[in-house]
C-alpha cells in the first residue's frame, strides 16, 4: 500500500508511464498501462534517494522492467524490436520528410540491454568470469566506483574490465557480419 507521499509521487509522475509505454511497450497502451502502471508504483514503494539517482530515472527502470515481464509472459507473441546490421531503414517523419538509418557494430553496444541482437552477442562472447560480473553490474546501472567495492578491485580495474568485454562482443558482432 503506497503512502500518501508515494501516492503524490506516482501521481505527479503518470506521464512516466505513457513515455515508457511508447520506448518499450511499442506504442501499445492498452496492452501495457496496467504494468507500467505497476512499475511506477513499485517504483515508488523502492525508491530511495540515497542512491542518487532521479526518480524518473529509476521509476522509467521499473516500468521497464514490468513491461518485459509481461512480454514474457504472452510466449508466443514478439514484444522486443530487433533491427539487421546489414539493413538500412527509411521512416517516415510528420512533416512528410525522410530519414534513412544506417546501422554500424558501434550502434549495437550503446543501447545494449534494449536489443535482440545484443543479448545475442553477449551470450555468445566468451567473456572471463570477472569481465561478465563487472559487464552485468554496469548493465544494472552501477557505477564503476560502486562495482568496484562490490568486487573489491580499484575502479580503473573495473573500467578495463568493462572496456575489453565491450571489445570483444564488438569483435563478435563484426565477425557475424562479414
Amino acid at each position: 500500500m503506497l503512502t500518501e507521499p508515494q501516492k503524490k509521487l506516482v501521481e505527479d509522475n503518470e506521464k512516466l508511464i505513457y513515455y515508457g509505454i511508447n520506448k518499450y511497450g511499442y506504442g501499445d497502451i492498452e496492452r501495457f498501462y496496467g504494468a507500467a502502471a505497476v512499475g511506477l508504483c513499485r517504483a515508488a514503494e523502492t525508491y530511495q534517494t540515497s542512491k542518487g539517482t532521479k526518480f524518473s530515472t529509476y521509476a522509467l527502470r521499473c516500468i521497464r522492467n514490468e513491461i518485459y515481464m509481461e512480454c514474457r509472459k504472452a510466449k508466443g507473441q514478439k514484444c522486443f524490436n530487433c533491427l539487421s546490421l546489414e539493413q538500412n531503414y527509411k521512416y517516415n517523419k510528420n512533416d512528410g520528410s525522410t530519414f534513412s538509418i544506417e546501422p554500424k557494430a558501434d550502434d549495437l553496444i550503446e543501447p545494449f540491454e534494449d536489443s535482440c541482437a545484443a543479448h545475442e552477442i553477449y551470450s555468445k562472447t566468451e567473456l572471463a568470469d570477472k569481465q561478465k560480473k563487472a559487464f552485468d553490474l554496469w548493465l544494472t546501472e552501477h557505477k564503476q566506483r560502486e562495482i568496484a567495492q562490490l568486487m573489491g578491485l580499484a575502479q580503473s580495474e573495473v573500467s578495463r574490465l568493462i572496456r575489453h568485454a565491450t571489445e570483444k562482443m564488438r569483435k563478435v558482432c563484426e565477425t557475424e557480419n562479414t
